[in-house]
C-alpha cells in the first residue's frame, strides 16, 4: 500500500500542477492581461474561502485525529457541515453583490473584472465546502481517497481551461468550467466520506472546544493567506492586471515551496495531533524535527536552480518581457518563499501546545509589516517593490516564529551535525551541471534540471547529507 507521504505527495503535486500548468496555457493563448485578470479572482477566493469555516475545520482535525469510532467521527464531521454550509452561501452572496466594486478596487478598467469576479463568488462558494469535506479524508488519514480527488478535480479543471482556450473562448468560461468540475468532485467527496464513516446524526456538542481551538488558527490562516497574496492584489491596484500576471509568473514558480510543505502538512498534521493526543509527546517533536531537515534538502537546492534557470523558464512559458522583469525579482521571491516554508513548519510547535494567540501575534506583526513595505515599494519600485516586501515580511515571521516556538518545546530548526555544509555542497555540484549544460529551448532545459537534479541527489547521498534508510522512513510514512 501506497504511504501517507507518497499520496499526500499526488494531492500537493496536483494542486501545484493545476496553476503551474495555467502559466502557459493562459499566457501563451489569452495573454498576460488575462492572467493577472485570473491571478486576482483566485486571490481573492483564496482570501474568502476560510472564513466561512469559521475555525470548524482545523478544530476537527485537532481532536479527531486517531479516533477509533466512525461514528462519532461522522456525528462532529456532519456537524460542522452544517455550519459551513450556510456561511459559504452567505460569503460567497456579500462577494456577488461587492464584485463591481471589488473589481474597480483591484483590476481597474479591465473589461471582464466584474464578470470574473462574480464567478469568483461561486469558488468562493465551492472553494469553502469542497476543502472542508476533503479534511474528513484528512482527519481519518484516509490520504489515498484524498489524493485521488484532489487528482479528479484538477485534472478535470486543467482539461476544460485548455479546451476552452484553445477555442478562443474569453477567461469567464474558464472559471465557469472549474466550478462545474469543483461541483461534481464536491458530490463525490461527499459519497466517499459519508460511505467511509456512515451517515450519523450531527453531534453540536463538539462545535464549541472546535471553535475556541480554531477560531484563532483561522484568524492565523486568514492572514498567512494575506502575507502570501496582498502583494500581488497590491501590484493590481498600482500597476494594472498586466503586471499583476508578470508578477503573478514569478510568484507561482515559487510556490514550489509551499509544494514542499504542503506534502508534509498534508500528513503532518494530524499525525502529530495524533501522537500528542496519545501522549507521545517526545516523538512528535522527533517527527517535527526530521519534516524540518527533509525540507531543508529541497528548499536549498530548489532556490539555487531557481535563480539560475528561472528566467530561461519564465521566458520559455511566458512572454520575453516578463522574463526581463523577473531576472532580479526572481531570486528574492524564491528565498523569500524557502524562507516561509520554515516558519510554517515551525508554528506546529505553538499550534500542539495550544499556543495559536502567539502564532495570531507574529502573523499581526509579519503581515502588517509585509502590507505598508508594499503600498510603500510597489509604486516606487514596481514589481521589485513587492518581492522585497516579501523577503523582510517573511523573515520577520519566521525569526518570530521560531524564538517563540522554542520557549515551548525544544524543536531544532537547523538540522544537526553537518546537514547544511553537505546540501550546500551537493548544491555546487548541481550548479556545476547546469554551468556546463547552459541555456536551450523548453527540451533542453528540461533535461539541464532532471541532470542537475539527478547530480544533487547523487552527491547527497555520497556525502551522507541524507540516507536511503531516511528517505525510506519518510516514504513509508
Amino acid at each position: 500500500m501506497a504511504s501517507q507521504t507518497a499520496w499526500s505527495a499526488v494531492a500537493t503535486g496536483a494542486n501545484a500542477a493545476f496553476f503551474f500548468f495555467l502559466i502557459p496555457l493562459i499566457t501563451k493563448l489569452g495573454g498576460v492581461g488575462a492572467y493577472g485578470l485570473w491571478e486576482g479572482t483566485w486571490l481573492l477566493v483564496n482570501l474568502a474561502a476560510p472564513l466561512a469555516w469559521l475555525g470548524l475545520r482545523s478544530g476537527f482535525t485537532r481532536y479527531s485525529a486517531g479516533l477509533d469510532d466512525r461514528a462519532t467521527v461522522s456525528a462532529n464531521f456532519h456537524a460542522v457541515m452544517v455550519v459551513i454550509v450556510p456561511a459559504a452561501l452567505l460569503l460567497g452572496t456579500c462577494q456577488l453583490l461587492a464584485a463591481p466594486w471589488i473589481a474597480a478596487q483591484i483590476v481597474g478598467d479591465a473589461a471582464l473584472g466584474p464578470a470574473m469576479l462574480r464567478i469568483g463568488a461561486l469558488l468562493v462558494v465551492g472553494e469553502s465546502l469542497l476543502l472542508a469535506v476533503l479534511e474528513g479524508y484528512r482527519a481519518t488519514l484516509r490520504l489515498r481517497s484524498y489524493a485521488l480527488l484532489v487528482l479528479l478535480q484538477r485534472g478535470l479543471e486543467i482539461g476544460l481551461v485548455a479546451l476552452l482556450l484553445s477555442r478562443d473562448r474569453p477567461i469567464t468560461e474558464c472559471g465557469l468550467a472549474v466550478v462545474a468540475a469543483r461541483t461534481l468532485v464536491l458530490a463525490l467527496a461527499y459519497v466517499g466520506i459519508t460511505r467511509s464513516l456512515g451517515l450519523v446524526r450531527p453531534d453540536f456538542s463538539r462545535l464549541a472546544p472546535y471553535a475556541v481551538y480554531g477560531l484563532p488558527l483561522l484568524f492565523n490562516e486568514v492572514l498567512g493567506r494575506m502575507l502570501k497574496g496582498a502583494d500581488r492584489l497590491i501590484v493590481g491596484h498600482y500597476l494594472g492586471v498586466d503586471a499583476m500576471g508578470a508578477y503573478g509568473v514569478v510568484v507561482q514558480l515559487c510556490l514550489v515551496f509551499v509544494l514542499y510543505t504542503a506534502t508534509l502538512q498534508v500528513w503532518l498534521y494530524p499525525h502529530l495531533s495524533g501522537l500528542w493526543n496519545q501522549g507521545e509527546r517526545e516523538r512528535a517533536v522527533r517527527v517535527l524535527e526530521r519534516a524540518l531537515r527533509f525540507f531543508w534538502l529541497l528548499a536549498l537546492p530548489t532556490a539555487a536552480g531557481l535563480s539560475a534557470i528561472g528566467p530561461t523558464l519564465v521566458a520559455a512559458m511566458s512572454e520575453p518581457a516578463v522574463a526581463v522583469r523577473a531576472v532580479v525579482v526572481l531570486p528574492v521571491v524564491a528565498c523569500s518563499f524557502a524562507v516561509y516554508g520554515i516558519a510554517s513548519l515551525t508554528l506546529y510547535a505553538l499550534a500542539l501546545v495550544e499556543r495559536t494567540a502567539v502564532i495570531t501575534v507574529v502573523l499581526v506583526v509579519a503581515a502588517g509589516l509585509n502590507l505598508l513595505l508594499n503600498l510603500l515599494l510597489v509604486p516606487r519600485l514596481d514589481i521589485l517593490g513587492a518581492a522585497l516586501a516579501n523577503a523582510v515580511g517573511f523573515s520577520t515571521m519566521a525569526l518570530l516564529m521560531w524564538l517563540a516556538a522554542r520557549r515551548h518545546l525544544p524543536v531544532r530548526l537547523l538540522p544537526r551535525g553537518w546537514v547544511l555544509p553537505r546540501i550546500l555542497l551537493a548544491c555546487v555540484a548541481m550548479a556545476a551541471v547546469v554551468a556546463v549544460m547552459g541555456p536551450g529551448g523548453l527540451v533542453w532545459l528540461g533535461a539541464t534540471i532532471v541532470v542537475a537534479a539527478g547530480a544533487y541527489v547523487a552527491v547527497l547521498l555520497a556525502v551522507r547529507g541524507v540516507t536511503v534508510a531516511e528517505i525510506r522512513s519518510l516514504v513509508r510514512r
